[in-house]
């Protein structure tokens, strides 16, 4: 059983970890006007859950960025008017965003400004397509693959930097085939941190995703991938999520595969 003072460390990790982000988008002493508020605001928007949280904070860091590209007054209140949500959402838009990723953040910000006002907010809906827009999407092997450099050994006992990245992304690999999970916790937070290192923060559920993803492209029917990775309903979410990029007119093996 977690006893409460293994819970309040966890806590205070958790916002160490968001004290320390820091947006790409804006400079630190911009983001410095809002970083504590922010913070706590994230902590308060929702359970306790530091993916959670930190999705809150990147968008907030978007918001900024656009309010520094405006003009206006950098402040926490401000960045979280309806007056802000309406120009943000437009220029999402005329930056060529997707209609599911601008209702998703639209959706985000909605319950950021209801917390910040101390009023109940009731999630809408989802919209059609957004639980696909929301999901992982297939970029992170592109990530992966840039953060992973062609030489990194995935050897477990490799405790720092790409190498315990390799080592937890071997894994994910690994048990996506049906495999036991065998990386000590230390490598997989070696992993974690090198990852922040990098600029792009990943989570088991990434990971796991990814493997998914590698294992979809495989040139075979959807039946036998299916039985060969043991695919989930959510794992089909992901092959959803692919079929949405394929081309208007498939190619003559893509309807093969849709069609296994």
């Amino acid at each position: 059983m977690t006893t409460p003072s293994a819970t309040d460390a966890s806590a205070s990790r958790v916002r160490a970890r968001l004290e320390e982000y820091q947006p790409t988008s804006v400079s630190p002493l911009t983001w410095d006007l809002v970083r504590g508020e922010a913070v706590e605001l994230a902590l308060r928007a929702g359970p306790t859950n530091e993916g959670r949280a930190r999705k809150d904070l990147e968008l907030i860091g978007d918001v900024v960025r656009h309010l520094v590209s405006t003009g206006v007054e950098i402040t926490l209140g401000q960045a979280l008017s309806d007056t802000t949500l309406a120009s943000y959402d437009t220029a999402l838009l005329a930056g060529g965003a997707a209609g599911g990723t601008v209702e998703n953040k639209r959706g985000r910000f909605r319950r950021l400004q209801a917390t910040h006002r101390g009023v109940p907010w009731r999630k809408p809906r989802r919209a059609d397509g957004e639980r696909l827009e929301s999901s992982i999407q297939p970029e992170v092997l592109e990530d992966l693959a840039r953060m992973i450099p062609s030489g990194a050994a995935p050897d477990p006992a490799t405790r720092r930097g790409a190498g315990a990245l390799a080592a937890a992304w071997k894994d994910a690999r690994r048990r996506r085939r049906g495999g036991n999970s065998s990386l000590p916790a230390a490598v997989w937070a070696s992993a974690r941190e090198y990852a922040r290192s990098q600029g792009r923060p990943i989570t088991r559920a990434e990971l796991d995703a990814a493997a998914t993803y590698e294992a979809l492209a495989e040139l075979q029917p959807a039946a036998r991938l299916m039985q060969s990775y043991r695919l989930t309903r959510r794992d089909l979410d992901l092959a959803v999520v692919l079929a949405g990029r394929l081309p208007e007119a498939p190619e003559p093996e893509h309807r093969d595969l849709l069609r296994g």
